[in-house]
């Protein structure tokens, strides 16, 4: 999927990313084997075309912490928030200082799992899969606020 990843492994040694260090294509922290583990960085910018940022937690939690300063992202670009291994926001957890928008997610840019929901801040600070679609039979809301998610059955 990506051709560049760059993993952060607690078992190669701990320390802080700098900025120089942007997300560019792909990015994981991974934990450490029966630790908790936390990474902390100064915010994240997300560059034009897609990435990932994702917690492989291979302990018992591991937490990237981006809650220093929000998500900037330049024209165009899409952010994927994923767990390797774990459950995102529940032992892979990824914390944002970045607020919701209007409509209940941090932006129509932003996914969790491979694209399978919309990123949202639980209001703790933590990303996880938006929940508050509205599902349609037969007529869509018409409001720029709606999130709306057409699913057979």
């Amino acid at each position: 999927m990506f051709k560049r990843i760059l993993i952060l492994s607690a078992s190669v040694g701990g320390g802080h990313v700098s900025a120089a260090e942007a997300l560019k294509k792909a990015f994981e922290v991974k934990g450490l084997a029966g630790a908790v583990r936390t990474q902390a960085m100064s915010g994240l910018t997300v560059y034009t075309g897609s990435s990932s940022v994702a917690v492989n937690n291979v302990g018992t939690s591991t937490t990237l912490d981006l809650s220093s300063a929000g998500i900037t992202r330049t024209e165009n670009g899409l952010v994927d928030f994923r767990a390797v291994t774990g459950t995102l926001g529940v032992n892979a957890i990824i914390k944002t200082a970045q607020a919701n928008d209007a409509s209940g997610v941090i932006g129509p840019w932003a996914t969790v799992n491979g694209g399978a929901a919309l990123a949202a801040n639980n209001g703790s600070g933590v990303i996880v899969a938006y929940t508050g679609y509205s599902d349609i039979s037969n007529t869509i809301a018409n409001s720029s606020n709606s999130n709306t998610r057409i699913s057979s059955g």
